[in-house]
């Protein structure tokens, strides 16, 4: 688990941060979010994002659409490790 004191703002504004802005500037849930909930994910998958399931707490995240960085050590990277698999099961 990562202590909120390792937890430092994500101000990268590269292609996903539209979508961040959105979700975070709602007032309700809707379908309309939902779906912009979705438009994301399929963005991210695209470009490669590695995804992975964890708790928000974990994280220090509390609602859909927070983003935060980690500065992870190497030694912690988990799911986060690119693996390279072997061409003969590519």
């Amino acid at each position: 688990m990562f202590e909120i004191t390792d937890k430092i703002k994500d101000n990268i504004k590269d292609e996903a941060w539209p979508y961040f802005l959105r979700l975070n500037k709602r007032t309700s849930w809707n379908d309309e979010l939902k779906e912009h909930l979705e438009k994301l994910k399929v963005f991210l998958k695209s470009k490669s994002y590695i995804s992975f399931v964890g708790h928000p707490n974990r994280y220090h995240l509390t609602r859909i659409g927070d983003s935060c960085l980690y500065d992870v050590p190497s030694f912690r990277k988990g799911a986060l490790t690119v693996s390279v698999r072997p061409s003969h099961l590519a």
